[in-house]
């Protein structure tokens, strides 16, 4: 079974799939450069949402990536001490395409490896040459390896592109990311309790870096409540997420 295959039985944001050989789509890398099909996807997600509000389109547009983002990046690492090639050149992403799942390009090293053990004992040798090894003992919550493949890879330029676009608030942007990151532990978590340790150790150490401190308390899978809010009480019938800071819905 292949690295990315061993995921997919964890659910829907887990799940990666190839992207074809001439895809008419562009890379994240393009998109986070200010390609114009950024754009269309937030007006694509608004219009599935029935708003017309840009600003709406683009917040939920970030926290689905980044959610699919976290999911894949922190399911690897706890459960198989590994970070995925997820190079923005070399993965596409689109609302409607896939089901909105991640795509790579066809990378045999990557998503026909060699048999997997059944997690959680992580493999010892694999010949996966553009997967890095995480070594457990430098690297114990994998943070900063995390970190660095999620928000400084992707969610920086991503939420830089975005607002080149919708103007919309910092704030709001990495909020989204932080209520992604709590969503997509919970979700590894329900489907394999024996990580909640290292799940939250893991939350833990995301909202001590930079991007995401002040974004929420408490920094944990329960209870967590966002600083800001992401705008989908705007959605026709969307009303207040679990997480929200607001006690009740705006008027208008």
């Amino acid at each position: 079974m292949s690295l990315f295959g061993a995921l997919a039985p964890l659910g829907e944001y887990f799940t990666v799939d190839r992207v074809p050989d001439e895809p008419s789509d562009p890379p994240l890398a393009e998109l986070y450069a200010g390609h114009p099909t950024l754009l269309r996807y937030v007006h694509q997600v608004a219009a599935s949402l029935h708003t017309d509000e840009p600003r709406v389109g683009a917040s939920i547009l970030v926290q689905g990536l980044a959610a699919r983002l976290w999911s894949v990046v922190a399911a690897c690492a706890l459960l198989y001490d590994r970070m995925p090639d997820l190079a923005p050149a070399t993965t596409w992403w689109a609302p409607r395409r896939n089901g909105g799942r991640l795509r790579l390009s066809p990378r045999p090293d990557l998503l026909d490896a060699p048999d997997l053990p059944d997690a959680p004992e992580p493999p010892s040798a694999l010949d996966l040459p553009d997967a890095q090894i995480l070594e457990r003992s430098a690297l114990p919550h994998h943070g900063q390896a995390v970190y660095h493949r999620v928000v400084e890879t992707h969610l920086v330029g991503l939420v830089a592109a975005v607002q080149t676009h919708v103007k919309i608030p910092d704030a709001l942007l990495w909020g989204n990311a932080a209520s992604a990151l709590v969503g997509s532990i919970s979700v590894l978590v329900r489907a394999r309790p024996d990580l909640e340790t290292a799940g939250v150790r893991l939350v833990e150490d995301m909202f001590t870096r930079p991007a995401l401190a002040g974004t929420g308390e408490p920094p944990t899978l329960n209870g967590f409540v966002r600083t800001s809010c992401c705008l989908y009480y705007r959605v026709p019938g969307g009303g207040l997420c679990g997480d929200c800071p607001l006690s009740r819905q705006p008027a208008g």
